[in-house]
């Protein structure tokens, strides 16, 4: 039996599901300003279910059309395969971060991870500052800082410092985490990663 309409009609259900997802959260892209004198761009990123990993939350502007508004980007998580130097590995990532922009890309997004070999990005507002020193042109996006990790007054100062660093080039996606490891290294309750992150969301708003 032919199975391709079936997986036709599987992938166009999955598309259909997930762009209603999108209509209902407001955009992937919500992107808005923190108030003050230092505005830093917050773009949030809901990738999530009520089990996993954040709540979508538009900020104070943002549309589906912020969706399109970076066509291609790349993305790093820093992977760490067995018997590869770490320094080097961050160092290479680093320098693929430059190839973007010379290649034309639109945006290089980074990732949070800590604990595991699965990625070594353990501080994205840094390699968010290293990237700023290292382009002009490319914009620069968290996907995601994991706020129940963080302090949200001290994660906003410093997206914001990021942002003048980088001429307004960054984008901030915010999520709740979802690996057990990396609660556990930091002392945090999974049940409580809901709680912590909206409460620091409302906070890094008021910033």
């Amino acid at each position: 039996m032919n199975q391709f309409p079936t997986i036709c009609m599987i992938g166009t259900a999955m598309t259909l599901y997930f762009l209603a997802a999108l209509l209902y959260s407001g955009s992937l892209f919500a992107r808005g300003r923190f108030h003050g004198r230092y505005a830093s761009a917050l773009a949030l990123i809901g990738f999530v279910s009520h089990t996993g990993a954040a709540v979508s939350y538009p900020l104070i502007h943002g549309s589906l059309a912020a969706l399109f508004e970076s066509l291609f980007g790349t993305f790093f998580f820093f992977q760490a395969p067995p018997g590869r130097d770490h320094a080097d590995i961050i160092r290479r990532e680093m320098q693929q971060v430059e190839w973007s922009e010379e290649l034309g890309f639109d945006e290089v997004w980074f990732t949070e991870h800590h604990f595991i070999d699965y990625g070594l990005s353990v501080d994205p507002g840094t390699l968010a500052a290293a990237a700023a020193a290292r382009t002009r042109r490319v914009r620069i996006g968290l996907a995601a800082a994991i706020l129940p990790f963080h302090d949200p007054i001290r994660l906003a100062e410093q997206m914001a410092l990021v942002d003048i660093l980088c001429d307004g080039r960054l984008d901030v996606g915010v999520g709740r985490g979802n690996r057990p490891a990396e609660f556990r290294g930091y002392r945090v309750p999974q049940e409580q990663s809901r709680e912590r992150f909206d409460e620091a969301v409302e906070i890094m708003l008021r910033a």
